[in-house]
Protein backbone atom coordinates (compact mmCIF):
# COMPACT_ATOMS: atom_id res chain seq x y z
CA UNK A 1 0.00 0.00 0.00
CA UNK A 2 0.67 3.58 0.20
CA UNK A 3 2.37 3.75 4.07
CA UNK A 4 5.90 3.06 2.96
CA UNK A 5 5.86 5.71 0.12
CA UNK A 6 3.98 7.71 2.71
CA UNK A 7 6.55 7.00 5.69
CA UNK A 8 9.69 7.34 2.73
CA UNK A 9 9.01 10.78 1.39
CA UNK A 10 8.28 12.08 4.93
CA UNK A 11 11.79 10.94 5.90
CA UNK A 12 13.34 12.13 2.50
CA UNK A 13 11.78 15.44 3.19
CA UNK A 14 12.82 15.92 6.48
CA UNK A 15 16.33 14.59 5.47
CA UNK A 16 16.53 17.60 2.94
CA UNK A 17 14.95 20.22 4.23
CA UNK A 18 15.43 20.27 8.24
CA UNK A 19 18.80 21.53 9.01
CA UNK A 20 19.78 23.45 12.04
CA UNK A 21 22.80 24.05 14.12
CA UNK A 22 22.92 21.83 17.08
CA UNK A 23 24.78 24.50 19.91
CA UNK A 24 26.46 23.16 23.00
CA UNK A 25 28.24 24.69 25.88
CA UNK A 26 31.67 22.16 26.57
CA UNK A 27 32.00 21.55 30.38
CA UNK A 28 35.32 20.68 30.71
CA UNK A 29 38.03 20.81 28.28
CA UNK A 30 38.31 17.53 25.58
CA UNK A 31 41.03 17.00 22.96
CA UNK A 32 39.38 15.97 19.89
CA UNK A 33 41.76 14.87 16.26
CA UNK A 34 45.05 16.94 18.46
CA UNK A 35 42.31 20.05 19.04
CA UNK A 36 41.65 21.42 22.84
CA UNK A 37 38.33 22.52 22.84
CA UNK A 38 38.02 24.58 26.57
CA UNK A 39 35.31 23.92 29.05
CA UNK A 40 32.75 27.26 28.46
CA UNK A 41 32.98 27.40 25.08
CA UNK A 42 30.26 26.82 22.49
CA UNK A 43 30.59 24.78 20.12
CA UNK A 44 28.04 24.44 16.93
CA UNK A 45 27.23 21.05 14.78
CA UNK A 46 25.63 21.70 11.87
CA UNK A 47 22.63 18.70 10.72
CA UNK A 48 23.33 19.77 6.87
CA UNK A 49 26.54 17.82 7.53
CA UNK A 50 25.06 14.77 8.84
CA UNK A 51 22.22 14.79 6.55
CA UNK A 52 23.72 15.13 3.14
CA UNK A 53 27.27 14.29 3.65
CA UNK A 54 27.38 11.30 5.09
CA UNK A 55 28.07 8.38 2.80
CA UNK A 56 24.78 6.57 4.39
CA UNK A 57 23.23 8.81 1.95
CA UNK A 58 24.89 8.01 -1.56
CA UNK A 59 23.55 5.57 -4.03
CA UNK A 60 24.51 4.57 -7.39
CA UNK A 61 21.62 6.43 -9.31
CA UNK A 62 20.90 9.30 -7.50
CA UNK A 63 23.11 12.15 -5.78
CA UNK A 64 23.31 12.53 -1.90
CA UNK A 65 21.63 16.36 -2.18
CA UNK A 66 18.46 15.02 -4.99
CA UNK A 67 15.48 13.75 -3.17
CA UNK A 68 15.04 10.30 -3.45
CA UNK A 69 12.62 8.55 -0.67
CA UNK A 70 13.69 5.53 -2.09
CA UNK A 71 17.10 5.19 0.37
CA UNK A 72 14.03 5.01 2.97
CA UNK A 73 12.83 1.39 1.09
CA UNK A 74 13.47 -1.99 0.97
CA UNK A 75 11.96 -4.32 -1.59
CA UNK A 76 11.89 -7.52 -1.40
CA UNK A 77 10.69 -9.90 -4.67
CA UNK A 78 8.56 -11.97 -2.61
CA UNK A 79 6.71 -8.89 -1.02
CA UNK A 80 4.29 -7.00 -3.85
CA UNK A 81 5.20 -4.04 -1.84
CA UNK A 82 8.30 -2.29 -0.31
CA UNK A 83 8.99 -2.01 3.53
CA UNK A 84 9.71 1.42 4.87
CA UNK A 85 13.53 1.40 6.75
CA UNK A 86 15.81 3.34 7.96
CA UNK A 87 18.49 1.06 7.13
CA UNK A 88 22.37 1.95 8.46
CA UNK A 89 21.01 5.80 8.68
CA UNK A 90 19.65 5.25 12.49
CA UNK A 91 21.31 7.37 14.32
CA UNK A 92 22.48 9.91 11.33
CA UNK A 93 19.65 11.81 11.12
CA UNK A 94 18.10 14.15 13.90
CA UNK A 95 15.54 16.75 12.55
CA UNK A 96 13.80 16.78 15.94
CA UNK A 97 16.83 17.06 17.89
CA UNK A 98 18.68 15.06 20.19
CA UNK A 99 19.20 13.78 23.64
CA UNK A 100 17.51 15.95 26.09
CA UNK A 101 16.59 18.29 23.36
CA UNK A 102 14.66 15.57 21.89
CA UNK A 103 11.16 17.60 20.49
CA UNK A 104 8.76 16.43 22.55
CA UNK A 105 5.92 17.37 20.29
CA UNK A 106 7.64 15.17 17.77
CA UNK A 107 5.03 12.04 17.46
CA UNK A 108 2.23 14.03 17.32
CA UNK A 109 3.89 16.83 14.44
CA UNK A 110 4.39 13.46 12.76
CA UNK A 111 0.71 12.46 12.53
CA UNK A 112 -0.45 15.75 11.93
CA UNK A 113 1.74 15.89 9.08
CA UNK A 114 1.37 12.83 7.51
CA UNK A 115 -2.65 13.02 8.61
CA UNK A 116 -2.85 16.03 5.95
CA UNK A 117 -0.84 14.83 3.70
CA UNK A 118 -3.17 11.82 2.99
CA UNK A 119 -6.11 13.70 3.16
CA UNK A 120 -4.77 15.78 0.49
CA UNK A 121 -3.73 12.50 -1.90
CA UNK A 122 -7.37 11.24 -0.85
CA UNK A 123 -9.13 14.07 -1.89
CA UNK A 124 -7.82 15.87 -4.87
CA UNK A 125 -5.67 15.52 -8.00
CA UNK A 126 -3.19 17.05 -8.97
CA UNK A 127 -1.21 18.47 -11.86
CA UNK A 128 2.11 19.88 -12.46
CA UNK A 129 1.80 23.33 -14.55
CA UNK A 130 5.52 23.89 -14.16
CA UNK A 131 8.00 26.28 -12.17
CA UNK A 132 8.71 29.58 -11.03
CA UNK A 133 11.42 31.43 -10.04
CA UNK A 134 10.96 33.37 -7.09
CA UNK A 135 10.44 36.70 -8.84
CA UNK A 136 7.60 34.95 -10.66
CA UNK A 137 9.74 34.74 -14.01
CA UNK A 138 9.03 30.91 -15.73
CA UNK A 139 11.81 27.89 -14.83
CA UNK A 140 12.70 25.13 -16.43
CA UNK A 141 13.31 23.08 -13.55
CA UNK A 142 11.73 22.30 -9.91
CA UNK A 143 13.07 23.25 -6.86
CA UNK A 144 15.89 22.87 -4.73
CA UNK A 145 17.16 23.50 -1.09
CA UNK A 146 17.96 26.85 -1.20
CA UNK A 147 21.35 26.12 0.53
CA UNK A 148 21.65 29.98 1.77
CA UNK A 149 19.49 28.89 4.98
CA UNK A 150 20.69 25.71 5.80
CA UNK A 151 21.15 25.58 9.67
CA UNK A 152 18.52 28.22 10.22
CA UNK A 153 15.48 25.21 10.78
CA UNK A 154 13.80 23.91 7.68
CA UNK A 155 15.06 24.96 4.38
CA UNK A 156 12.60 26.68 1.64
CA UNK A 157 12.91 26.00 -2.20
CA UNK A 158 15.14 28.12 -4.30
CA UNK A 159 11.16 28.45 -6.83
CA UNK A 160 8.21 27.34 -6.91
CA UNK A 161 5.85 24.56 -8.20
CA UNK A 162 2.55 25.53 -10.03
CA UNK A 163 -0.09 22.81 -9.71
CA UNK A 164 -3.88 22.74 -10.32
CA UNK A 165 -5.88 21.16 -7.62
CA UNK A 166 -9.10 19.17 -8.93
CA UNK A 167 -11.44 17.95 -6.13
CA UNK A 168 -12.19 14.31 -6.44
CA UNK A 169 -15.88 12.81 -6.67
Amino acid sequence: PILPWLLAVYTETLRLRVHFNVTREITRDIEIDGHILKAGHIVMAPTYIAHTMDPSWVTEKYPVKEFFPERFLTFDEKASTPKFSVGTAGGKMFPYGGGIYLCPGRHFAKQEIMAAIALMILRFDFEVLGYVKMDGTGSDRGPRSDEGFAGSGVMPPDRDMRVRLRKRG
